[in-house]
């Protein structure tokens, strides 16, 4: 059996005391964030893994940390990389453009990559909606490139 807790960041002392409380036990404080993921240990020696997910380790409470037996850190995308995510969204443009997009998204996670293409293509909707393109074309380079001018500016 494996589980995956995404974003286990958004966890706290009341999210895992309910699930202590659940089974049983009481008590307060950080230590209710110990005892939810305690109970989830025992889980993993009988043969079932637990994954915990998080953008944000360095808010994660250190007593849950020690729950996990292994680390694994997953860096931002690389250039080559970046160019691939966005082909899986902009699959319409050119290589060629596909990599200079990616040569001005560095430090852009695939999560903002997929958000940069998303949002060109609801600005590229309501375009087409007010009359200001023909609904044949797809939005170019340049949309890109603005929406991941937009983006960097509302992360950094």
């Amino acid at each position: 059996l494996g589980v995956l807790l995404r974003e286990i960041d958004g966890f706290d002392n009341t999210t895992l005391a309910d699930s202590s409380s659940s089974s049983g036990s009481s008590g307060g404080g950080g230590s209710e964030k110990t005892r939810g993921v305690g109970q989830q240990q025992g889980a993993g020696s009988r043969g079932s893994v637990l994954i915990g997910a998080t953008n944000r380790r360095q808010d994660l409470d250190a007593a849950l940390l020690s729950r996990f037996s292994l680390s694994i850190h997953f860096g931002l995308p690389n250039e080559a990389c970046r160019a691939a995510i966005l082909q899986q969204y902009a699959h319409h443009l050119p290589a060629e453009a596909l990599a200079r997009i990616a040569a001005q998204t560095q430090g852009f996670s695939g999560r903002d990559l997929r958000d940069v293409c998303e949002q060109t293509e609801r600005q590229w909707a309501s375009r087409i909606i007010r009359g200001e393109v023909d609904d044949e074309q797809l939005p170019g380079e340049a949309e890109y490139v603005a929406a991941a001018v937009q983006r960097s500016g509302a992360v950094g």
